[in-house]
């Protein structure tokens, strides 16, 4: 299994090394992206002891477990067409799980159909959404193969504004409101399982919570989310 890592404040070892990637408007992106070693046969990442979950199939059949608080916001899954399918959370929290189906995603993605794709190209193409002018930092942390059935694991780091970004003195990003003043970033972190169905689609899972959050502990119940992915038999 190769894994692709980078570090984040909250992971040990030194820092990454971070690329600035500069849009037209002139807003910098911080992508931090460390090829790590390749891991070793019973080397792989451990996994928590499994929570209390309760299972959901979705009604295109595909299914996972979440904590027994989640409510469902819709499952617009039927048929399992292109788009948004699920989404459920807990909404005081904004611990969040969602599903999306990509259409023709084979062919966005160089060997995705057959299983053969770098993580870290799918990694690029699935967390594009979270690279937008409101993102003031994005981390990869992980992306890895699993098996050889066209799944693959990411996760991910985003700090992103409210407000308007503006590059500061020595080119610091700076979050600013209507008024000028400062504004408070929203940080949160991601798991993704990307899961190829029909030879050329794919199923995007998305567990994220806020880094607080995710620091406090709800990483291990959201990895389990992930981990329990099934498409439907």
């Amino acid at each position: 299994m190769v894994v692709f890592k980078s570090s984040h404040p909250a992971a040990h070892g030194p820092p990454c090394n971070e690329e600035p990637r500069r849009r037209a408007s002139g807003r910098r992106i911080l992508l931090c992206r460390t090829l790590a070693v390749a891991l070793g046969a019973g080397a792989t990442r451990p996994r928590a002891a499994a929570a209390e979950l309760k299972l959901f199939v979705s009604k295109a059949g595909y299914a996972f477990r979440h904590p027994d608080d989640y409510l469902l916001a819709y499952d617009r899954s039927k048929g399992s067409p292109p788009g948004a399918h699920v989404f459920v959370g807990n909404f005081n929290t904004v611990d969040t799980v969602s599903v999306r189906r990509v259409a023709a995603a084979a062919s966005l993605v160089p060997g995705l159909g057959d299983g053969s794709a770098e993580p870290l190209d799918v990694a690029e193409y699935f967390t594009a959404d979270y690279r937008s002018a409101s993102t003031l930092a994005f981390r990869l942390l992980r992306a890895e193969k699993r098996g050889e059935t066209g799944r693959y694991e990411l996760e991910w780091y985003v700090e992103s504004c409210r407000g308007e970004v503006v590059e500061g003195a020595g080119g610091a990003m700076q979050c600013l409101g209507p008024q000028l003043q400062d504004l408070e970033t929203v940080r949160r972190h991601f798991v993704g399982l990307v899961q190829v169905v029909d030879g050329s689609d794919a199923l995007f899972l998305t567990a994220g919570a806020s880094e607080t959050r995710w620091g406090q502990g709800v990483s291990r119940t959201l990895q389990q989310v992930a981990d329990s992915f099934t498409l439907a038999p």
